[in-house]
């Protein structure tokens, strides 16, 4: 093999799975979503897109809880 077909064979399975790449670097929640869909229906521009788009978009942010003060004890005397 020619060291050009192995670079080109390299930099495109990099492009494939470029969405599952960031996503897994992101630590995204649905990371692991985002590979079967790179992997199963990435060959179509739909599926390629919509892994990447699962990877880019901004993360559902988590409501904190939010503590309700305790009233201090009354000290009657």
């Amino acid at each position: 093999m020619d060291l050009i077909t192995v670079a080109i064979g390299v930099i495109g399975v990099g492009l494939y799975f470029l969405p599952s790449i960031l996503a897994f670097n992101r630590e995204t929640d649905n990371r692991w979503l985002v590979l079967v869909i790179n992997l199963f229906f990435g060959g179509t521009f739909v599926g390629w897109f919509l892994a990447l788009y699962l990877t880019l978009r901004k993360p559902t942010p988590t409501p904190t809880p939010t503590s309700t003060p305790t009233p201090a004890p009354s000290r009657d005397l």
